[in-house]
């Protein structure tokens, strides 16, 4: 396994709508994301355009260790892990950012799926090491899921 680092923070942000339960969402997210109980959750009320409220969910992890393991926890739970693999270019932004969205209801289902599709999606935002990016991302990504599997 690669020894690199691969992950300098993470960001992970979805919209709550006012027919949908916040505290499902948000313990579906600690639940099958993030899995840490005392991460700060941000919570913004914005305005939908008939008056609705509109609750933005933001979670910001900057611990390398936290971020990594919580990157490495959706990739490799992804039910469409294969999916992520194959599109790892285009998931890659030229800052280093890489963006995974994952089906909202899903995930209140506890299943991580990959949905590149939607809109009712959480977002996850990982800035990843530039070594990383060099060493070839889609195979530190497998090593270290498959390690994980063992």
């Amino acid at each position: 396994m690669s020894t690199v680092e691969l992950v300098r923070f993470i960001e992970i942000e979805t919209y709550v709508h006012a027919t949908e339960s916040i505290d499902r969402i948000v313990n579906a997210i600690k639940r099958n994301i993030v899995q840490e109980d005392n991460v700060p959750i941000i919570f913004e009320v914005l305005w939908g355009t008939f008056g609705n409220p509109i609750i933005r969910v933001k979670i910001f992890i900057d611990n390398e260790a936290l971020a990594e393991r919580v990157f490495l926890n959706v990739s490799c739970k992804l039910k469409n892990f294969h999916e992520l693999v194959k599109t790892i270019e285009q998931r890659l932004d030229k800052a280093g950012n890489f963006y995974i969205r994952v089906n909202k209801q899903a995930l209140v289902n506890d299943q991580l799926v990959l949905d590149d599709e939607s809109d009712d999606i959480v977002r996850i935002k990982a800035r990843i090491v530039r070594k990383a990016i060099k060493e070839g991302l889609a195979k530190i990504i497998e090593q270290r899921c498959l390690q994980k599997c063992e």
